[in-house]
């Protein structure tokens, strides 16, 4: 597999762990009424006429930095109990195209940009009687207070209710195999791989800022749900419905947003179909609007 990226001696790779027209519109984001227009507009990578949903993708990252290995988020995992349909039991060849990277074996640490179960789940794997356990054996796990506390909370229960206890399956494991570090923010987990709190989506996502270590300029930063859709460029107060702390979601996101449009640095989201670099632009009148490339 080749590198999406690299800079000096540190590579990024992604993995597509699955893409589908995956939720309606109107389940998705709140107040779409206002963007028909823009979203008739949209491509078949992004949009699917005939179901009026978008079209979303399951994306991780492995990232190599002086031969400190990270991979960030998960995805959905095989095999998960989940309440939709869409992910119960889902079968992907992931962690195939994972070891086509590096041996599961040698990954350094583990990052979930946030502690929802599409980003969690191969986390964990079954062992010969069945039981689920780390499927990176000598990885250090990361964590952060705040998304520990939010998932082991009263708050955490109508997650569980619509989409299964992923908890149990794909987070407690790795704590009771010894393998989970919490840690504060922002967190250094190599020289070119530093965690940092962004906000909204749950009270302790972060987003990972992947540098040339030689140099310390940004490579690319890793975006978890911070935007989960090309539509939240051109319109940044799209807030998706399954956000913990929406007007927070926003202001992070704009933050993001203005950070890309003055340097160029690509955006590596989670769920977006259409642009495996996603760039941001300046619009002219004080927004932003998807880029062609780096300036």
């Amino acid at each position: 597999m080749r590198p999406l990226l690299s800079a000096g001696d540190t590579e990024i790779y992604r993995v597509e762990e699955y893409r589908s027209a995956m939720l309606p519109v109107e389940e998705m984001f709140i107040g779409t009424e206002a963007l028909r227009l823009q979203i008739a507009a949209l491509g078949p990578d992004d949009y699917e006429a005939s179901s009026d949903r978008l079209v979303m993708a399951s994306t991780s990252y492995v990232v190599r930095s002086r031969g400190f290995v990270a991979v960030v988020d998960t995805g959905v995992g095989n095999g998960k109990p989940r309440i939709r349909d869409m992910w119960n039991g889902l079968t992907t060849s992931w962690l195939e195209e994972v070891s086509q990277v590096v041996d599961p074996a040698e990954v350094d640490v583990v990052i979930n940009t946030h502690l929802h179960c599409d980003h969690v789940g191969w986390n964990t794997t079954t062992d010969a009687a069945g039981a689920w356990v780390p499927t990176f054996p000598n990885a250090r796990y990361l964590f952060n207070e705040l998304d520990r506390s939010f998932i082991t909370g009263p708050d955490a229960r109508v997650m569980f209710e619509r989409n299964g206890d992923f908890w149990a399956d794909s987070i407690e494991p790795v704590f009771v195999a010894g393998q989970a570090d919490v840690v504060e923010l922002p967190h250094r987990a190599a020289p070119g791989i530093v965690l940092e709190h962004a906000p909204g989506d749950t009270p302790g996502h972060m987003v990972v800022r992947v540098l040339d270590p030689s140099s310390g300029s940004t490579v690319a930063i890793i975006s978890g749900d911070a935007l989960h859709h090309v539509l939240q460029v051109a319109t940044p107060g799209l807030t998706s419905s399954f956000c913990s702390m929406k007007e927070v979601a926003e202001a992070t996101r704009r933050a993001l947003l203005e950070e890309c449009a003055a340097t160029g640095v690509p955006l590596l989201p989670g769920h977006v179909a259409s642009r495996e670099l996603l760039y941001v632009g300046a619009d002219g009148e004080g927004g932003f609007e998807v880029s062609d490339g780096a300036h």
